[in-house]
């Protein structure tokens, strides 16, 4: 580990693809000057980012080593239509280690059991007048199913609707999407929800939805 940390930056980002705003907000805040001088500093800064941003460590520790992702065939997409080679396993290493992260700084649920989207429709309606952004994010949180909103995304352009990972037996969904009212917000986090409800990940696994509303307003 020869090079700076602001070169091993600029190597990161271009060999990668990665924004550069998610490898900022990925960068460790203890990192300084000082820290440069350190091999051990060094070697804890490229540890901790390759397991933010789903690298393979070993290949961020030697200078012009090619940069892997760990995750790259973990995810299955739908309605992808980008660079396979160079987006797909970004995408899903970046989102699959999010996830991974989340779930192990969130409480589970004990024995939990799946019920379908009507059991899960009629749970929200006993304390509410109808399913909305709230209720759906509610009802989530309670079946231990963390979910957050995205706001770096690991490409420059931001084409992924929502994502929904499986780890063992708890499960997590990343939201991807801006919008003006809830409505929209609302219909990704219940389609992801109902990936889960439905059996569709197994273990280890994650569903990529890239741009779900554009794809029905073509229909």
């Amino acid at each position: 580990m020869t090079e700076s940390a602001a070169d091993f930056k600029v190597r990161l980002i271009r060999r990668t693809g990665l924004s550069p705003d998610v490898v900022a907000a990925a960068w460790p805040e203890w990192w300084s000057k000082d820290a440069e001088s350190s091999p051990s500093a060094n070697a804890e800064l490229r540890f901790s980012l390759a397991r933010k941003l789903g690298l393979d460590p070993r290949s961020l520790i030697a200078d012009e080593a090619e940069l892997l992702f760990i995750w790259d065939d973990a995810a299955r997409f739908k309605g992808f239509t980008g660079d396979e080679r160079g987006e797909r396993p970004v995408i899903a290493s970046f989102g699959t280690a999010l996830s991974r992260m989340l779930l192990e700084s969130t409480p589970g649920r004990e024995n939990f059991q799946t019920m379908s989207a009507g059991e899960l429709r009629a749970a929200i309606l006993t304390g509410s007048q109808y399913v909305g952004l709230k209720e759906l994010l509610s009802a989530s949180w309670a079946l231990g199913i963390p979910v957050i909103h995205l706001r770096v995304y690991p490409l420059t352009a931001k084409r992924m609707s929502a994502m929904s990972v499986r780890v063992g037996d708890r499960y997590a969904i990343l939201l991807a999407r801006d919008a003006v009212y809830p409505a929209p917000i609302a219909f990704y986090l219940a389609h992801e929800l109902g990936h889960i409800l439905l059996g569709h990940l197994a273990e280890g696994s994650a569903i990529v939805d890239m741009e779900i509303l554009e794809d029905l307003g073509k229909l």
